[in-house]
């Protein structure tokens, strides 16, 4: 049992979990954005928070009652592996983040710069359902309305 320490909680999730992502990564939660196991507060939900922000480095928690995208429910425990204190970036500390922050910016502005050039001579479908939507981009010319 998990909270015994019969079993590590890495090792329950990668036998038992009906998550193949979390089951994948042996239990860790990795954040989309970032395609790393280091969150920002921001990005967390509101339960999620809750409950991390109570638990002390290593704790596991009790079972969360999770409602999915398609409206079935689950039960999850959360670890907290590691937290890491406020404190004014630095190369030494988030040099990953860092990294990772500046690639995101590039690489968006490098579809930027695709899509711009691209644009004009590009066929773009778009579904009568989004029609009315504000885009950034402008997918919809002024011709075509």
């Amino acid at each position: 049992m998990v909270v015994n320490e019969d079993l590590t909680f890495n090792k329950a999730a990668g036998e038992f979990s009906d998550d193949e992502e979390s089951r994948g990564m042996n239990g860790m939660m990795v954040e989309p954005n970032s395609n790393t196991a280091r969150w920002d507060l921001s990005a967390l939900d509101q339960q999620t928070f809750f409950v991390l922000d109570k638990l002390k480095i290593g704790e596991i928690s009790e079972p969360q009652l999770l409602v999915m995208p398609d409206g079935t429910k689950a039960y999850r425990l959360l670890q907290l592996a590691n937290r890491t204190e406020p404190h004014r970036a630095n190369l030494r500390v988030d040099y990953r983040l860092i990294q990772q922050a500046c690639e995101g910016r590039h690489r968006s502005e490098m579809i930027d710069k695709w899509i711009t050039a691209h644009i004009s001579s590009t066929y773009v479908r778009l579904d009568e359902a989004y029609s009315t939507c504000s885009f950034t981009t402008p997918w919809i010319s002024t011709a075509d309305q």
